[in-house]
């Protein structure tokens, strides 16, 4: 785990010219250019980390297996409101032999995903804990299917971790119609064993 120091970022106020802010970093929550209210959000402004703010939620864009609600409960535990959206700057692939995915920074890329709202503490740890140290969670932004702009937390593949990547695009459909899904469901040990770690 890598030592993270963080900004609490915070827009004031709702202005098609832009909004009032406050003193310190700013992370904002855009309405196709409008600055809209949001609530605070700590960012990590450091190298990757699995720290969280304990204060406020986060929210979580992902690509692979947990955008399938039952692989989503089984990890977590509870379900969050979720949106679609986009991250560009990515792109996703096969990993290895494996039925599930990466993503890596990629000029020109976009990767479709899920977004799960409000993430909580607990929750944010499970995952942590299901994605292991192949991933680092990093902050991106995500253009989401509601018009919104959001900061959100993916696990990217990280930069030692990236020969593992294969050529071969993923596709959620592709997941479930060759049966990656059902058999990934079928080993994974789930919500008891993350729920008994530290």
């Amino acid at each position: 785990m890598h030592t993270a120091y963080a900004t609490i970022d915070y827009v004031v106020g709702i202005t098609g010219r832009g909004a009032a802010r406050g003193s310190r970093h700013v992370d904002t929550k855009r309405k196709r250019g409008q600055v809209q209210f949001v609530r605070p959000c700590a960012r990590i402004m450091t190298e990757p980390t699995n720290w969280t703010s304990p204060l406020f939620p986060m929210h979580v864009f992902t690509y692979g297996s947990l955008m399938f609600a039952e692989v989503w409960r089984s990890v977590v535990g509870k379900e969050f409101a979720t949106v679609a959206g986009t991250a560009a700057g990515y792109s996703i692939f096969r990993v290895g032999d494996a039925a599930f995915p990466g993503i890596t920074p990629a000029n020109g890329g976009s990767v479709a995903g899920l977004v799960y709202l409000d993430v909580d503490d607990e929750s944010a740890a499970r995952l942590d804990r299901f994605e292991d140290t192949f991933y680092d969670r990093l902050s991106i932004e995500v253009d989401c299917g509601d018009g919104e702009l959001r900061q959100a937390d993916a696990y990217v593949v990280s930069e030692k971790n990236r020969h593992v990547l294969t050529a071969e695009p993923w596709t959620a459909e592709w997941f479930e119609s060759s049966g990656g899904l059902a058999d990934f469901i079928a080993r994974f040990q789930g919500f008891s064993r993350l729920g008994g770690a530290d």
